[in-house]
């Protein structure tokens, strides 16, 4: 195809090309990205050129089971994970996970432990075990006679009861990340464009 009839199909197609561009792509694009960024949750960490694992966590560590044997940032609902979506605008895509504890866990850091989150760490506990402090024996773990162990403890309330026993006033949360700049994501995207912008010039 010479550049002067390359020029013209492009001027043929421009309608199909813009609508493409504006409202076809960001959606393409952004599903594709959303799909990848889920699927390090169960890669077990972010891949940009090579996979780059997460650090093993104390549930993997220290419990038996299913709770033991799921990997870092996975829970029985996987709400981080499900979290992760897109915004599509025109020519644009938004990648995003609006959860509250999102960016700690994907950039790492340094918490503060306060009053205020150990009392939210309690009622995290209460409501992991299904019980309510009311009808703990003065939230010591015990319910109605019987450890809470021995009735409904999971990952989950042991998570939050550490948590709100620390003695530390500052604990970190290491880097595990899963939405942020990947080689192979670009690479992979790059490819998906050009198919389509292929399409989009073939003449229907």
């Amino acid at each position: 195809m010479t550049p002067q009839n390359f020029l013209k199909l492009i001027e043929k197609q421009q309608p199909e090309l813009l609508k493409l561009i504006r409202d076809d792509l960001p959606r393409i694009v952004g599903t594709k990205a959303m799909q990848h960024f889920r699927e390090n949750f169960a890669r077990g960490g972010f891949v940009d050129r090579d996979l780059e694992p997460w650090e093993v966590t104390w549930r993997q560590k220290t419990l038996s089971g299913a709770d033991g044997q799921r990997g870092p940032l996975l829970s029985r609902t996987n709400t981080l994970r499900n979290r992760i979506n897109f915004r599509a605008s025109a020519g644009r895509a938004t990648i995003y996970n609006n959860l509250i504890y999102a960016a700690i866990h994907n950039e790492g850091g340094n918490i503060t432990v306060t009053p205020k989150m150990r009392k939210k760490f309690w009622a995290m506990y209460y409501q992991a075990v299904g019980a309510s402090k009311a009808t703990a024996d003065k939230g010591k773990g015990r319910l109605k006679g019987k450890t809470v162990a021995h009735l409904n403890a999971n990952a989950e309330s042991e998570k939050w009861k550490r948590m709100a026993l620390t003695k530390k006033t500052q604990f970190r949360m290491p880097q595990r990340k899963f939405i942020g700049p990947s080689q192979t994501l670009t690479r992979n995207l790059r490819v998906t464009v050009e198919n389509e912008i292929r399409k989009a010039l073939t003449p229907k």
